[in-house]
Formats: structure tokens, C-alpha cells, sequence
């Protein structure tokens, strides 16, 4: 089945991309700054969510800061997460089309976004070479952590939440404890930018996705 924006329409690409657990709701990101929900079984748009398009501010990285890449639906169904070119967060309630909470993150490109099993946290990672935890209900920071130099391109959060993967422009993947942000390991293997991770469903193996062409299979520390 081939999709297509609708309203407004999107004329610079799909930049992120995620699906609902039962296969039903599809979600994307375009680089127009636009959110949107899908009908999988119709591949008809349901409702579109749009970022404010912000003021290039000084110190952020030479692109379009209204650009949405990472997108994430929460599970449940009825919120949805996207990120912006100009480190915004954003909430939203699927049902109603509303704006539930936005999180801003510095003047800083988010590249990733994680949702836990239970919906209650979101993970980030930016072009800061930050992770950042986030509480969904009460709409706000719990911790934050510096986890490379520069970009971390993928973030996921272990089925318990009690830990994060990350990936990174340096070709590591490391694992972190999520409850005081400290690294519990670091895996060297890649030759070039890791941009994918994640769990196993029992948490104890590891999936990575890199530049260099290769997937990698991790078997995590317990």
C-alpha cells in the first residue's frame, strides 16, 4: 500500500516513521515540520500535528529547525511523540488533536526517541551527545546524562525501563543504567555511525544498525 500526505501537503519527504503495536496506526514525521497519523487498513491520514516553526537560534546547527524526524506513538494509542530541528519535544493527544506537553531541550537536534513498555517515560538522544529521561505524565525532566561527544543517533529503553541503549557517531553502542545515568557497558565493533538499536523482549541481547554496512547481535551483562 503507497501512502500520501493529504492536508496540509508534504512536499520535502518523510523523515520519521512508527507503528502501533497492533499494526493499526501508523505515525510520521515529515521535513515540513508535520506529524501525522495513519489508517494502516485504508492508508488514509487521520489527523496531522504541526510544530511552530522557530527562529534559527545562535549555536544551533545549520539546518531548517522546523524539520520533524524522530516520531514514536506511546503504547496504549492515544499519544504520539515527535522532535524537531529546534530540540522541541512534543505530546500529543491522538484522540482529541491536541498538544499535550512540549519539552524543550536546549537548542539542540533530537535524534531519537524511546518509549517504555508502560508508557510513562520517554528517552531521548540529541546532537549534543546528551540522553535525556523524560516522565510523560507529570511532563517533565527526570535526568539527564552526557553519553558521547556529539551526536547520539538512537535511543531505546529496556522492557523494565531499567535501562538504556544507546548508539553514537563514534560506532559504539553502550548501555546505561536509566535510574542514575551511569554507563554499564560500552561495545566497540562498528567502523562508522551506529543509527539503529535495540532490545531483546527478555532484555538480554542487543540489535545494532550501522553505517558500515552491518547489523550486530550483543549479548548484554545482566
Amino acid at each position: 500500500m503507497r501512502w500520501g500526505p493529504t492536508t496540509p501537503p508534504s512536499r520535502r519527504g518523510v523523515s520519521g516513521v512508527a507503528l502501533s503495536r497492533d499494526g493499526k496506526l501508523g505515525l510520521t514525521g515529515d521535513l515540513n515540520g508535520v506529524a501525522r497519523t495513519w489508517d494502516v487498513a485504508t492508508g488514509k491520514e487521520q489527523s496531522h500535528f504541526c510544530h511552530i516553526r522557530w527562529e534559527n537560534p545562535v549555536g544551533l546547527e545549520p539546518f531548517d529547525p522546523v524539520v520533524v524526524e524522530p516520531v514514536a506513538l506511546v503504547p496504549g494509542g492515544r499519544y504520539a511523540l515527535s522532535a524537531d530541528g529546534a530540540g522541541s519535544l512534543c505530546q500529543w493527544d491522538i484522540t482529541r488533536g491536541k498538544l499535550v506537553a512540549s519539552f524543550r531541550c536546549n537548542s539542540s537536534f533530537l535524534c531519537s526517541i524511546g518509549v517504555s513498555s508502560d508508557g510513562k517515560l520517554a528517552v531521548t538522544g540529541d546532537s549534543k551527545g546528551r540522553i535525556i529521561l523524560w516522565d510523560l505524565q507529570a511532563g517533565s525532566e527526570l535526568r539527564r546524562f552526557q553519553a558521547d561527544k556529539t551526536y547520539v543517533l538512537s535511543v531505546r529503553l529496556s522492557q523494565d525501563s531499567r535501562r538504556i541503549l544507546s548508539g553514537g557517531v563514534d560506532g559504539t553502542v553502550r548501555l546505561w543504567d536509566a535510574k542514575i545515568g551511569s554507563e554499564l557497558y560500552c561495545f566497540r565493533g562498528h567502523t562508522d555511525s551506529v543509527h539503529s538499536v535495540c532490545f531483546s523482549p527478555d532484555g538480554r541481547l542487543a540489535l545494532s544498525g550501522s553505517w558500515d554496512k552491518t547489523l550486530k547481535l550483543w549479548r548484554l551483562p545482566r
